[in-house]
């Protein structure tokens, strides 16, 4: 059972770590845009109504 690791094999919980870290990163981010494009969703329509501001 105990033999010599792969020498690139990651361990398990600093990859698991990484990958929440990634999607509580990713969903703050989204939940920051979805916020500001809200925000500023009248402002951008008052100033330029055919532009999609993406």
């Amino acid at each position: 059972m105990a033999g010599p690791r792969p020498r690139r094999a990651v361990p398990h919980n600093i990859l698991i770590f990484d990958l929440f870290c990634a999607n509580f990163l990713r969903q703050s981010l989204k939940r920051e845009l979805t916020t500001f494009y809200q925000s500023s969703a009248s402002w951008e329509a008052r100033k330029a109504p055919r532009r999609l501001f993406l």
